[in-house]
């Protein structure tokens, strides 16, 4: 049976010196990314909204 190296090996990246493995450490940046682009929405949009 042929099994991907997808299923059989794991990659981890170094972060402050502790392992993490990549699936993980990319939720974590997309997350970081989500809500640092979601923040510069909201600013953008108060900006432009009209004040009574």
């Amino acid at each position: 049976m042929r099994v991907d190296n997808w299923f059989t090996d794991f990659h981890a990246v170094t972060i402050f010196g502790y392992p993490l493995l990549l699936p993980i450490a990319a939720a974590i940046v997309l997350l970081l990314i989500s809500a640092l682009f979601t923040m510069m929405l909201y600013k953008i949009n108060e900006q432009k909204q009209i004040k009574p």
